[in-house]
């Protein structure tokens, strides 16, 4: 597992890439209120995807300090 960080305008946001051996694709897990990344619900599926041979990016869409990150800066970022 590699902690990743993702640039957001003027912040980071703190991700969680796993890539199995021989990975066939990449699900992105994006992670606003009410989860996280790090659910046990969440981890559970990526677990289940990586087994597959699939690597999962699981990110928050808050910084550590609770502030929203708005569509508009999530796109600049592509």
């Amino acid at each position: 597992m590699s902690t990743i960080y993702i640039p957001a305008d003027s912040v980071e946001l703190e991700g969680e890439l796993i890539l199995p051996p021989a990975v066939k694709g990449v699900v992105i897990f994006a992670h606003g209120s009410g989860s996280s990344r790090l659910s046990p619900r969440n981890l559970f599926v990526a677990q289940i995807l990586q087994q597959s041979g699939i690597g999962t990016l699981l990110f928050d869409l808050l910084t550590r300090m609770r502030i929203w990150i708005t569509p508009c800066v999530l796109i600049s970022m592509f």
